[in-house]
């Protein structure tokens, strides 16, 4: 039986790993953390995850196709139910058994004469013809290029959304989000709700903001269509960036309407972005939202002109 090496065991490989088994290969998973599901694991070491985070898909779109989440689930799901869902994939098709736990690969190298590959890990190195690299996107963060971001002199200090843990420790500060995409918008809803004394938000650009739900709905189900897959393949990009656009408003609103920043007229321009709570919350002053950072000098924030 010819082994197939997979480097790490988070969604995609635990499903590379399935599907290899049932085609009579012998998947060796390397998983750098204590436990399997990557991002999804809990593993603060490897784990940009906080407590409160919940899928920003729904629980259709948030699983395999040979193992559904049970019908009394959520709709969209805590991330415990993700890592709890995970192991117990592992589990029922055996794939637990071929993990390697912390064990971070350190290379990944052609063999002499072409003749596959060595994965070296800090215990050694094994040989495979095929080597599957499942690592995710989402190990390694960076700060923004911010002038005078290490002069912050604020009590709550400067994070990134993967070290973010919980709003509790800034309760009853003013807290200053950078950034337009979902992890920040769901962060601010977070901190505004859970008694952040004042919750600003700051991007490079406004965003269309779609809810996670509309109508009961979830919007994925709205969103990503036969219909939409068609419309791909039969109209112009241009054609199809004004429909999505229209859709987006439909759905979503206006941003400007709710007090945030106006997008830019279509989605292809603006980008969009989901969460339940950002544009309710900024409809109610609960949280500001303002232009790009200019400049950080002590507790002191600048911000671009609109």
């Amino acid at each position: 039986m010819t082994e197939v090496g997979i480097i790490g065991a988070g969604p995609a490989g635990l499903v590379t790993a399935r599907y290899l088994v049932s085609e009579g290969f012998a998947p060796v998973l390397f998983e750098q953390g204590n436990a399997i599901g990557g991002q999804w694991s809990g593993d603060r070491a490897h784990s940009g995850i906080w407590p409160s985070m919940r899928t920003n898909t729904s629980r259709i779109l948030t699983a395999f196709s040979d193992l559904p989440h049970p019908d009394s689930s959520p709709v969209y799901l805590p991330n415990q139910a993700i890592r709890d869902y995970l192991r117990a994939y592992a589990e029922r098709f055996s794939l637990s058994s071929r993990v390697h736990r912390r064990t971070p690969v350190v290379a990944l190298e052609p063999r002499a004469g072409g003749r596959g590959w060595l994965v070296r890990t800090a215990s050694g190195e094994r040989a495979f013809t095929h080597v599957v690299v499942a690592t995710g996107a989402f190990h390694h963060y960076t700060l923004p290029a911010v002038p005078g971001l290490t002069s912050f002199s604020g009590s709550g200090g400067v994070a990134h959304t993967f070290q973010y843990v919980d709003a509790e420790r800034l309760r009853g500060l003013r807290v200053l989000v950078a950034g337009g995409a979902i992890s920040a918008l769901e962060i601010a809803g977070d901190l505004a709700m859970a008694g952040a004394a004042r919750v600003t938000v700051a991007a490079r650009r406004q965003r269309y903001v779609l809810p996670k739900l509309f109508a009961g709905t979830p919007t994925d189900h709205l969103v990503f269509t036969r219909a939409h897959a068609l419309a791909e393949e039969a109209l112009s990009a241009d054609r199809v960036n004004r429909l999505f656009t229209e859709t987006a408003i439909r759905l979503g609103g206006r941003p400007q309407d709710f007090g945030a920043r106006a997008a830019r007229a279509t989605v292809a321009e603006a980008g969009i972005t989901l969460s339940q709570h950002f544009l309710p919350l900024v409809a109610e002053g609960r949280i500001d939202v303002r232009p790009w950072i200019t400049r950080v000098d002590g507790q002191l924030v600048n911000f671009r002109d609109a």
